[in-house]
């Protein structure tokens, strides 16, 4: 999960100069998490456009610390659709795709903070973030059996090795929150 977040955090420079979150591109806000600020984030990336078009990138997912997983919850649960195309993407978060993310082994949050939040588009609808694999691997992992021929050490042990990479290609499909 490190790795997948690493970009996130570091706020890597793009092609056109700018930081991944910056206000020039539209995908930044510096106020805690509220229905407010979720409707400025979810209005902040419908508006994102390429070359002067409008590309909808509909956030999927609200990615939150665990200190904001409850409150991040009722926030949601706050949201009556009403079938106009900005509600229907709150209805979207709400109802398929609100993830809190945290590390399972250590507790720590993987947004960076206690306060910080992110919305992403669905992946294969507006890349933001890719995740590139070995051609040879085909995104399987590698495993090994061996035999264990240590002194007081019998049987067999297993290896498991899964390469990857990650990287950003365009901000349009990410939104960050630092509250």
């Amino acid at each position: 999960m490190d790795a997948l977040f690493a970009p996130f955090l570091a706020n890597p420079t793009l092609a056109d100069g700018t930081a991944l979150f910056h206000a020039d591109h539209g995908n930044l806000d510096a106020t805690a998490l509220s229905l407010a600020s979720l409707g400025t984030g979810v209005s902040g990336m419908l508006k994102q456009a390429v070359a002067g078009r409008n590309i909808n990138a509909r956030p999927a997912f609200l990615l939150s610390s665990p200190e904001l997983d409850v409150p991040a919850r009722d926030i949601i649960r706050q949201v009556t659709p009403v079938g106009t195309p900005p509600d229907q993407v709150i209805r979207v978060i709400s109802n398929n795709r609100f993830v809190s993310v945290t590390d399972p082994l250590s507790g720590s949050a993987h947004t960076g903070s206690a306060t910080t939040w992110f919305l992403a588009a669905r992946g294969d609808r507006i890349p933001g973030l890719v995740i590139v694999y070995p051609e040879t691997t085909g995104r399987d992992p590698q495993v090994m059996a061996f035999d264990l021929n240590e002194p007081g050490k019998f049987g067999i042990g297993i290896s498991v090795k899964f390469d990857f990479g990650v990287g950003v290609v365009a901000h349009h499909g990410l939104y960050k929150g630092n509250g």
